[in-house]
């Protein structure tokens, strides 16, 4: 039986992944390998692959700062809701038991009228 992850622990999971996914992108790792190779047998100028190089980091850092915006919000807003629920489950629940009592007692009632007037019915059908 797999152990249940926390929160925290799904969230660091997710953030490998992508972490993962965005450094590792196959596209941009080929074409990193096509430009080293142009640049050492020289039909490239070696500026084409430092640019390659800056504009690689920099889009890195825009998508990670990205990813871990939105799973900040995420976050923020799934330990916002477990507080509020939390809170709603924690509370003081006389109000309820009395609430659940009257509707016990209405029952009760309605259940008492529901068999008299069976009674009634089955008196008159059997005359």
């Amino acid at each position: 039986m797999k152990k249940k992850l926390t929160m925290e622990e799904s969230l660091r999971l997710i953030l490998e992944d992508k972490i993962e996914e965005i450094l590792f992108n196959e596209k941009d790792l080929n074409t990193l390998k096509d430009l080293t190779n142009k640049v050492s047998i020289g039909t490239t100028p070696a500026k084409t692959l430092r640019e390659f190089i800056v504009d690689f980091r920099k889009g890195v850092i825009e998508k990670l700062i990205g990813k871990l915006v939105r799973i900040f919000k995420f976050y923020t807003h799934q330990m916002s809701t477990q507080e509020q629920l939390s809170k709603f489950t924690s509370g003081d629940d006389s109000q309820m038991k009395t609430d659940l009592q009257e509707k016990n007692q209405l029952l009760a009632k309605v259940a008492t009228r529901i068999d008299n007037i069976s009674r009634k019915v089955k008196q008159k059908l059997e005359l």
